[in-house]
């Protein structure tokens, strides 16, 4: 996506289905199991600055295993892995929980010294 905005063509993509990436869409590692970077979190927001929440094939807003005062937080469950009968994992799995760690991680990186 860099190389098409290179070139004057805009791109971003839009994550969805998250509700069923087994916890890989919002996971607090990167794709090769290394911790989080500046870099990391900033190519994600460049090319991904927003995510889908809801659809039919169910939300991905929140869990009631993440969300366990929320009582609408079972509304329109899918729980398997996207193209599985397989069970997915909640946690980095939904927006509203990985919309908190993004919140938790800031305030940690605001409280650090220079």
């Amino acid at each position: 996506m860099d190389r098409l905005r290179e070139d004057g063509i805009e791109s971003l993509a839009i994550p969805h289905n998250s509700n069923g990436s087994d916890g890989a869409m919002f996971a607090l590692k990167d794709s090769f199991g290394n911790p989080l970077t500046k870099e990391y979190a900033e190519l994600r927001m460049s090319n991904e600055p927003i995510v889908e929440i809801t659809q039919v094939k169910g939300t991905s807003d929140t869990h009631p295993v993440l969300s366990t005062n929320d009582e609408w937080a079972d509304f329109e469950i899918m729980p398997y892995k996207v193209a599985t009968l397989d069970i997915s994992e909640p946690k980095g799995s939904y927006v509203r929980d990985a919309l908190l760690e993004g919140i938790s991680m800031e305030a940690k990186r605001r409280l650090q010294p220079l």
